[in-house]
């Protein structure tokens, strides 16, 4: 009997046992690989473009020199992106086998810029964000964040000063110097928090800055560095932006298309001809705005040329694939033009290709060449350029047309603005009774 009692506790506590791991196993395997399809997470894919200049990269192992005109770079977490005054560089982040575009960085001149943290979720299961974080030691970046409807992108901008999260699709500018950090929310929304104050945060929105010190809390918003131009992201399409007929020289052959195209998840404005002999369109927008008290107004384009088979922008300098002409009033109440071309293919002298337009009126600054297939941007400070042509600054913005002219060509312009800052609050000098 007691020998049976025995077999019988024994027999419960295997059962007992076994149940009791069983249930373990039903509910802990089921976390364990929630956890999993949560936390997994593979690398964002990197790639820089070299626009302007020579960009120094520092890997882990060595430094690589990458030159405007050389193919995309791969980048890895911890690379450094140094450019000296003449450089300029565009960042791409992507998500590994995807198209879909998370965010574009222009890199300008004297910067110095770390990639932190490159990161997205393994599974589609997982409902946490992808993750950009750089650090910017020194010098200018714009981050262009598109719409992203799938996932939210987690990206942080580490400074000496502090840090700043850009928490929605838009346009940013943070500048960094030894003594603060400036940034500038054209579209979209962000939080600031300094080093030396870490208990208070700023919210910026659209169309306000403000300034990290080195030594104390955010400050701000501030005098606002203002775009005038509408639309320029052509997120909206057309809004805000007229169409120009196409001009075809020859009667027989075909216009062209002038459309709003997804590039890598992004809008922009594309023009795309196929076809001989001349053939020019555009866009324009009435800008109308008096930019007396301004101190700075820079123009700045993102493109990117495809195809062109005109060499440079033609004999006369008249047929550059891409322009961005910009009408004003000067000081004396004139009108001027001042415009800017760029093109891909062939070079000045080629053919008696001239490297301005001959056709144009003054003042004619030299054309802009970019790498064919690969994104670039322009900046321009309308202020210092005007007067190195003799000519008076603007009291009024009229107008800002993108043109396109040549005979095959294939050009995307993913953001056109002209960036007005205004003159600084000055205290009134004293007065002695």
């Amino acid at each position: 009997m007691n020998d049976n009692g025995g077999r019988d506790r024994l027999a419960w506590a295997v059962l007992i046992t076994t149940f009791v791991i069983w249930l373990a196993l039903v509910i802990a395997i089921p976390v364990l690989v929630s956890r999993h399809l949560q936390a997994a997470t593979r690398p964002l894919e990197l790639q820089l473009q070299v626009n302007q200049g020579t960009v120094r990269v520092t890997g882990a192992e060595e430094t690589t020199a990458v030159f405007a005109g050389d193919p995309p770079v791969s980048l890895e977490v911890a690379d450094q992106i140094v450019t000296n005054a003449a450089d300029g560089a565009t960042l791409l982040a992507y998500v590994p086998e995807e198209a879909q575009l998370l965010s574009l960085l222009q890199i300008y001149g004297n910067t110095s810029l770390n990639v932190e943290l490159a990161e997205a979720p393994r599974y589609g299961l997982s409902d946490r964000p992808q993750r950009l974080h750089v650090y910017l030691g020194n010098g200018r970046v714009r981050f262009r964040l598109p719409p992203n409807p799938g996932r939210v992108l987690e990206l942080v901008v580490r400074t000496p000063q502090g840090e700043v999260s850009l928490l929605e699709a838009g346009s940013y500018a943070v500048e960094v110097s030894n003594v603060e950090t400036q940034v500038v929310v054209l579209e979209g929304r962000a939080v600031l928090q300094a080093t030396a104050a870490a208990a208070e945060e700023l919210a910026l929105a659209a169309d306000e800055r403000a300034v990290i010190p080195v030594d104390g809390p955010p400050a701000g918003p501030l005098s606002p560095e203002r775009n005038l131009i509408r639309n320029g992201n052509f997120g909206r399409g057309l809004e805000n932006w007229d169409e120009l007929a196409w001009n075809i020289e020859l009667g027989e052959q075909p216009a062209g298309k002038t459309e709003i195209a997804n590039i890598a998840g992004e809008a922009a404005l594309r023009f795309n001809r196929v076809g001989e002999g001349h053939a020019d369109v555009g866009v324009r927008q009435v800008v109308n705005q008096d930019v007396t008290d301004y101190s700075s107004l820079r123009l700045e384009v993102s493109l990117r040329v495809m195809v062109q088979t005109v060499a440079v922008c033609g004999s006369l300098g008249s047929e550059c694939p891409l322009t961005v002409r910009v009408e004003y009033e000067d000081t004396n109440g004139n009108v001027q033009v001042w415009q800017q071309g760029f093109f891909a293919n062939g070079q000045f002298g080629q053919d008696g290709t001239p490297d301005v337009c001959l056709s144009c009126p003054p003042p004619r600054p030299g054309h802009q060449q970019v790498t064919s297939g690969q994104f670039a941007f322009y900046r321009g400070e309308l202020l210092e350029l005007l007067p190195q042509y003799g000519m008076l600054p603007p009291s009024r913005i009229k107008s800002i047309s993108i043109l396109a002219a040549g005979h095959t060509f294939d050009v995307e312009v993913l953001d056109v603005s002209i960036i007005a800052e205004e003159q600084p609050e000055t205290e009134p000098a004293p007065t002695n009774p």
